[in-house]
């Protein structure tokens, strides 16, 4: 833990710097070793040089007295040797450190070895030699020179060498042991410390600028590498790893571009997967919260669409009863509606061969396929396309329809888009026994609610088919106003049901030819309230109620039952309101004939901002007009 909290004290120091300090020890290294080198060589010449100065002086001594003389000078004491020993050896060696000559010599059969000394009184002596030294005297016979000391590392030393004297014709072996000190680094900068610095300072210098310039050569394309795989690290996946190089750095730069190109590759993958798990759980969830086929699949070709490249998206259901497909989510937008025309395209249309072809995973590339094809599939979709691809819906191997995706640009769909598309097209088909089951429980209460309106406007000859009108008005002003289709389907349902209250109605005041009295008026205005009771009794048909109660408000407040003003009338009312007032004025009655087209567009625009909301009346008008 401590030496974590120091390491992040210590500043960061950068990959040139690094490799500039490593160039300077480096060199540091270097001198320290060239100082053991050169202090080895020198030790080594010197001993060779005395090799060869003291061999000539033994055999010449030798030659006139015999090789054995060294051997004889024992308990003797001989001043000429001893001049020569002490003018020639020790003077010449002195510089590299105090040389210490010793002579070993022994029998033949190498048993016993013997040193000999010059005592005090400068006398010859000999004594057995040490038994450490026994095994390097005998090694010595092997070679004129024998080196019995360790490595040296630059502290100082004293070294031993052996040299073996040839006699081949003496009685005994010698060998001549040469002992001397060998100057460690410490000493020598102290007594050589103007050199040492001086030589320091320029291996110091020449370290950096190798190290600089080493490190510039070896750290900017790693800098390069470094910065682009910071900016991937940051998100920007375009950046690519680019040197000119063509060593290991540039088989590093094209590793790491491959590496991450398949890394680009995995990762495009995975989203691509995560997306199209995304996709299906929200389709699943679509089917557990859709109200309607409409609803459901507005919701699944949305999120298709989101998740790939398309400019349309079309589901088209084989509708066996008609023979034909009805279109779902067209290119022109989706039909929201109870009483909406819904797109249909007869099989006939198509064609055998292209209806059998539809039941299949095909693209359609309008350079490769025939005019009249194209048209058929541009029919299917809704409009011109580039390109398409088809993939057919199934429950149970039974065919359900096609979903078919379409783009403008020609780039056909790739294996992988297939592949998940195939996979969202099961979904799909879920889907849509979900909603052919919400669609017959729709269609029968439709029936009944229909039936039972029916039913109540069939008590006078003057209202009937009053309620279905209403709502087929009320759908297309809420269509209008781009409600959401939860929305529209509660003004169509509140306008079916508008008039249920009359069911406590008389026929005779409902058919009544003359003026209502007070009482019968009463009566009359009690039928919003009535309905209302009746509808609260029905779960889950709480939302509709306000469109029946308050159906008879009035913009400007004189309506009945509560006397709403304004926006306080809810919007399902306000709607409803036109609609009925419409088809009342337009229609017969007992006491009056029904206005005329302009009379009563003339009427609608007088009510403006008095019964009517003028926004929502602008509205009904246009409608009015485009279906003269």
């Amino acid at each position: 833990m401590k030496i974590k909290k120091l390491k992040r004290l210590i500043p960061k120091i950068s990959l040139g710097t690094r490799l500039t300090l490593y160039f300077m020890i480096f060199g540091i290294i270097i001198g320290y070793i060239s100082f053991v080198l050169y202090t080895i060589g020198v030790a080594r010449n010197n001993i060779e040089a005395a090799y060869e100065t003291i061999v000539p002086i033994i055999k010449n001594i030798t030659g006139s007295k015999g090789e054995d003389f060294l051997s004889d000078l024992v308990d003797k004491k001989n001043d000429d040797v001893l001049r020569i020993y002490n003018m020639i050896i020790q003077p010449s060696y002195a510089g590299f450190g105090k040389v210490k000559p010793i002579i070993f010599y022994s029998d033949r059969d190498q048993k016993t070895w013997k040193e000999i000394y010059i005592d005090d009184s400068d006398i010859f002596r000999q004594r057995p030699a040490r038994t450490a030294q026994t095994a390097d005297l005998n090694a010595a016979l092997t070679s004129a020179i024998y080196n019995s000391s360790h490595l040296f590392w630059g502290k100082s030393d004293r070294i031993s060498i052996l040299l073996r004297l040839p006699l081949p014709q003496a009685k005994n072996n010698y060998v001549l042991l040469l002992e001397m000190n060998r100057q460690g680094i410490v000493n020598y900068t102290m007594m050589h410390i103007q050199q040492f610095m001086l030589f320091g300072s320029l291996l110091m210098l020449i370290s950096i600028i190798l190290g600089k310039l080493f490190a510039r050569r070896i750290v900017r394309p790693i800098e390069t590498l470094s910065a682009v795989a910071q900016k991937r690290a940051d998100g920007d996946l375009t950046s690519e790893f680019h040197t000119d190089r063509d060593d290991e750095i540039g088989v590093l730069a094209s590793s790491l571009n491959i590496m991450t190109q398949r890394i680009d590759s995995h990762v495009k993958e995975i989203e691509r997967r995560m997306n199209t798990m995304e996709t299906m759980n929200k389709i699943d969830k679509a089917v557990l919260s859709s109200i309607s086929r409409a609803d459901l699949l507005d919701r699944v070709m949305g999120l298709v669409s989101s998740l790939y490249n398309s400019s349309s998206i079309t589901l088209s259901l084989y509708n066996e009863e008609k023979k034909g497909f009805d279109l779902l989510t067209r290119y022109s937008g989706a039909s929201k509606g109870v009483f909406s025309e819904k797109p249909f395209i007869p099989a006939g249309h198509i064609g055998k061969e292209a209806l059998e072809s539809l039941q299949k995973v095909f693209q359609f590339m309008p350079r490769r396929e025939e005019r009249s094809y194209r048209e058929i599939f541009e029919k299917l979709v809704g409009g011109k396309t580039g390109v398409g691809l088809n993939v057919p819906v199934y429950m149970s191997d039974r065919y359900l329809g096609s979903m078919i995706l379409s783009r403008d640009q020609e780039n056909p769909f790739s294996d992988e888009e297939t592949e998940s598309v195939v996979m969202l097209a099961d979904q799909v088909g879920i889907a849509l026994q979900s909603i052919r089951s919400f669609e017959e429980k729709e269609q029968l209460l439709l029936g009944i609610l229909l039936a039972l309106t029916r039913s109540i406007d069939a008590k006078s000859k003057w209202t009937a088919g009053h309620s279905e009108r209403v709502a087929a008005f009320s759908e297309k002003i809420a269509l209008r106003l781009n409600m959401d289709e939860d929305a529209v389907r509660t003004v169509t349902f509140s306008a079916i049901l508008h008039d249920i209250g009359k069911i406590a109605v008389s026929e005779t005041i409902l058919d009544k030819p003359g003026k209502l009295t007070d009482d019968e008026f009463a009566l009359i205005k009690e039928h919003p309230r009535t309905g209302a009771r009746i509808i609260a009794d029905i779960p889950s048909y709480d939302r509709i109620l306000p469109g029946i109660l308050y159906h008879h408000e009035h913009w400007n407040g004189n309506g009945y039952p509560d006397g709403l003003k304004g926006e306080d009338i809810p919007l399902s009312s306000r709607i409803i309101t036109i609609a009925d007032v419409w088809d009342a004025i337009t229609a017969d009655r007992p006491y009056r004939k029904g206005f005329q087209r302009m009379e009563a567009i003339d009427f609608m625009k007088k009510n403006c901002g008095v019964l009517f909301d003028a926004s929502i009346t602008e509205i009904f008008l246009e409608i009015i007009n485009e279906e003269k």
